[in-house]
């Protein structure tokens, strides 16, 4: 029997993105050079908080860098918008979207 293997490099389209550290993977580069991904915020459904921009500027002046999204779905806050008509009951109609 003959085994033959072949390793291709393929050249990354942008070395500057953020990716796992060459020398650690355990970390993350930027550019080459490790980088701290610092991040937060006031609440974890990011996306529908009333004021966003503010609140990213607030998280950038505090030196965050970084923002995940999360797919919450809690309504403690007040604010969170879903996509279909809530009925009086409560309960969500998924044939009706919410205006």
């Amino acid at each position: 029997m003959v085994f033959v293997s072949c390793c291709v490099a393929v050249a990354d389209p942008n070395p500057d993105r953020i990716r796992p550290y060459e020398q650690n993977p355990r970390y993350w580069q930027y550019k080459g050079q490790p980088v701290l991904l610092l991040g937060g915020s006031e609440d974890d459904n990011l996306f529908q908080i009333p004021d966003l921009r503010a609140h990213l500027d607030a998280i950038q002046a505090a030196g965050g860098n970084y923002i995940r999204n999360t797919m919450s779905d809690r309504n403690d806050r007040g604010f969170e918008v879903y996509p279909y008509k809530q009925l009086p009951n409560g309960k969500y109609d998924r044939n009706q979207w919410n205006d």
